[in-house]
This record gives C-alpha cells, sequence and structure tokens, in this order.
C-alpha cells in the first residue's frame, strides 16, 4: 500500500473540478479483510450524519462499465503507470450513479456514506481520479494478526481466494 501511495505525482493528478458536485464526496473505508474496516465503520455511522452503504460492490461495477478495469481483474488498475482519461460525460454520469446508489436507505438528513468494501483498496487510483475530495480511510493492523483472523474465516468470494475457503 506505501508502495502505491508513493508513485510519481501525475499518477494521482484529479482531474479539473466538474460543475455542479454539490452532493456530498463518498467516503471510503479500505483495507485487508479482518483487519479492523467494520469496526471503524460502526465507530462512525453512530454520527446521526453519516450513513453506511455497507460493502457495496458498485464501484468496481462502475469501473468495469467505464472500462477503466477488466472484469474480474479489478486489481490490473495497479500494475499501470496511469488511470485512463476520463471524459467530462463519464465522470459526471459515473459520479451520479455512484452517489445515487450509495444514498439508497440512507435516512434523511445524511450528509457521508461510507463505501466501507475492504478491496476497494485495488481502486484507490480511480476513487481519487473520479472524487478527487472524497477521504479514503486505509485500515491497517498488525500483518500476523490479520493473516491468523483470515485463516480461520471461511470466505465464499472468488475475490478471497486468499482466505482459508
Amino acid at each position: 500500500m506505501k508502495q502505491l501511495l508513493a508513485r510519481p505525482p501525475g499518477f494521482w493528478d484529479p482531474p479539473e473540478p466538474l460543475p455542479g458536485q454539490i452532493l456530498p464526496e463518498p467516503f471510503s473505508i479500505v483495507g485487508l479483510p479482518r483487519a479492523g474496516t467494520t469496526l471503524l465503520e460502526r465507530l462512525l455511522v453512530t454520527h446521526p450524519a453519516v450513513a453506511t452503504a455497507g460493502e457495496s460492490d458498485t464501484l468496481t461495477l462502475l469501473l468495469e462499465a467505464l472500462g477503466i478495469v477488466a472484469a474480474g481483474q479489478a486489481h490490473g488498475i495497479l500494475d499501470r503507470d496511469d488511470t485512463p482519461g476520463l471524459k467530462a460525460e463519464d465522470r459526471i454520469e459515473t459520479l451520479s450513479c455512484y452517489r445515487t446508489e450509495l444514498m439508497r436507505g440512507a435516512p434523511a438528513g445524511t450528509h457521508y456514506v461510507i463505501d466501507k468494501n475492504p478491496l476497494n483498496f485495488w481502486h484507490i487510483g480511480p476513487i481519487q481520479r473520479l472524487f478527487p475530495h472524497a477521504p479514503v480511510l486505509v485500515v491497517e493492523r498488525d500483518p500476523r494478526d490479520v493473516l491468523v483472523s483470515l485463516y480461520f474465516q471461511n470466505f465464499d468470494r472468488a475475490e478471497l481466494e486468499f482466505s482459508y475457503a
């Protein structure tokens, strides 16, 4: 993760701000499964202005639809030197779809909606390109603790083939 964040500045440069961005930016919590993302999410949603969308796959599906990542190969974005150029129309549509999906079921008065999919760490580059002002919290835990916890957790998802499943 630290190597990703140390990429050359041009990799992370956001595009020009879009006109009419009035909705709050999505709030992402990322990290390995069993690293504490759920604990942090539960603490944050105790605030009345914060709601959660849980572990939403919406971002991955939108990135696949835009051709930013290939279906089933979301982690490939990390191997590139740069994210592809995005047209303003694509960004506006993506922002709208993503926010609409995250806000679904959020109570009135919600200002921030958390997307807590821990595997969104594969998408930090596109998140920064699409949502330049969106906060991203990276949760780290001692790797030995994560390893033991993953070993005893039976995940039934193809993206988590490193688990005990």
